[in-house]
């Protein structure tokens, strides 16, 4: 095949780099509870180690596009409560469904402790100054914040309180603490 002209050929190329761009392989199934067939809706669907990734509708269906340089990585799908399913994407079969069967988790137990919550914006710079020291970093910084709180019933504001820091840290070779400055 011979081209006349430079057009020609420029078109030939751009449309054969634009068919291999778009190269993709869609997965398309059903991700459903082991116990009850029950479809799972909100289960992630992605790529393992890239951002490539859907969610499972309500009726626990997901397609997901997967890039040609993608293909033979693995598919992950887990949902909260479930064990994680991992499948080569080579491998997929989408004439199953994809059944997770449900994982209880343990938690450690957490002790809350309340503190009296400060009532002025005063209170509650002198709180954030009294802690500055368990939680400087080592190294130079600045750091800003500002709080506003709106404490309100239904019909009028109780109360507004508004309070604004800016720590500034020049030590390099000294602990934090040595050369703090507080504005």
């Amino acid at each position: 095949m011979q081209f006349k002209n430079t057009k020609q050929l420029a078109v030939v190329i751009l449309l054969f780099l634009g068919v291999t761009s778009y190269a993709q392989t869609e997965l398309k199934n059903t991700v459903v509870d082991t116990l009850d067939s029950f479809p799972i809706a909100s289960a992630s669907v992605y790529i393992k180690n890239t951002t490539i990734g859907t969610v499972t509708n309500i009726d626990g269906n997901f397609v997901l596009q997967v890039p040609e340089k993608h293909e033979q990585d693995t598919l992950v799908v887990s949902s909260i409560g479930y064990s994680t399913f991992r499948i080569p994407i080579q491998e997929f079969d989408a004439s199953a469904p994809i059944f997770l069967s449900e994982e209880q988790a343990s938690l450690d137990e957490v002790v809350l402790i309340a503190e009296a919550r400060p009532k002025t914006g005063n209170e509650i710079v002198v709180k954030a100054i009294s802690k500055l020291e368990r939680n400087l970093p080592d190294s130079s910084y600045i750091q800003k914040g500002f709080l506003r709180h709106k404490e309100r019933n239904k019909n009028e504001f109780k109360w507004l309180i508004e309070s604004a820091i800016t720590v500034y840290d020049s030590g390099y070779t000294s602990k934090s603490a040595d050369y703090l400055k507080i504005m």
